[in-house]
């Protein structure tokens, strides 16, 4: 039986690598990823391209692989990929589809910080949680958004930097937290020392990095919640491309990584006590579109 387990398994993996392009994975913190199919052992793990990049995730972290017609654990599904839009529902779906020539990462100075700026490669992506807890987040409905490729900056702006920049006392060496206008106004004054259109994260940009798989090394372990640019406003089911949020609010989007329901987490934004930017101190980022620095 042993024998014969082993050469079912085989067979099943040599007909995924030789039968299908397209694998679509989920991994059992419930994000989903859409690429090429490399090599698959259902015993040991899979290997997919995404945007050219080859990635090997070891089943231990896999729920499941599905691809044309099969699935691993020998069970027979019918699957369809690339579709216009993604199964509403599916939280942390996304596809990398930019595959344009951006260097993965670059780092500049500002005032004694070097900054690393991260490549986040664009593409499509379920935005939105409809789990325990996703009333109070307000993070309902799930909607597809289709985003560009950007760089985000690999840890936030610190106090030093952030205050040497708004005239003030330095103090220590640590992430900065303030409230939004003081945010903003540092990643302008950043912008327009280097002469390159830095700026906020929107909130679709930082929850579509929230899920990548150097998520946890870019946001830690630390519960750090942190500013976007958009005026928080209430989710829509609609397709969207590039949101950037309502043209006018009394409130900012907060986002926190590890704080309540982990990446989804948007409660800062609404939740009375917090319930405008001059009472809310947050951490932040930079970004930058990665078409100003090809």
């Amino acid at each position: 039986m042993k024998y014969f387990l082993s050469f079912y398994f085989f067979i099943v993996s040599t007909l995924l690598y030789a039968q299908s392009s397209q694998v679509k994975v989920t991994l059992k913190n419930d994000v989903v990823v859409v690429g090429e199919l490399v090599e698959f052992d259902p015993l040991d793990h899979v290997t997919f391209k995404v945007a050219g990049k080859e990635t090997t995730v070891p089943m231990t972290n896999v729920k499941s692989v599905e691809t044309d017609g099969l699935v691993n654990n020998g069970n027979i599904v019918s699957v369809e990929t690339n579709k216009n839009v993604f199964p509403i529902g599916q939280v942390g779906y996304y596809e990398i589809t930019d595959k344009k020539d951006y260097p993965d990462s670059y780092s500049f100075t500002i005032d004694g910080q070097t900054i690393k700026m991260k490549l986040v490669r664009g593409g499509s992506f379920n935005m939105g949680y409809d789990g325990d807890g996703s009333l109070g987040m307000k993070s309902e409905p799930i909607h597809q958004v289709n985003i560009s490729s950007y760089y985000i900056s690999e840890t936030c702006i610190n106090e030093k930097t952030a205050n040497s920049l708004l005239g003030k006392e330095k103090f220590k060496d640590r992430y900065y937290a303030g409230i939004w206008k003081n945010a903003n106004l540092v990643v302008e004054k950043i912008a327009n020392q280097v002469q390159k259109p830095y700026r906020l994260l929107t909130e679709a940009e930082w929850e579509y990095a929230s899920l990548m798989p150097f998520a946890d090394d870019i946001f830690g372990v630390d519960k750090y919640a942190e500013w976007c640019s958009d005026f928080f406003a209430e989710y829509t089911p609609s397709i969207q491309t590039n949101p950037k949020g309502p043209v006018t609010g009394n409130k900012h989007v907060v986002r926190s990584y590890r704080m309540g329901k982990n990446k989804w987490d948007r409660r800062l934004s609404h939740l009375s006590g917090f319930t405008g930017d001059n009472l809310t101190q947050a951490f932040f980022r930079v970004a930058i579109s990665a078409d100003a620095i090809k």
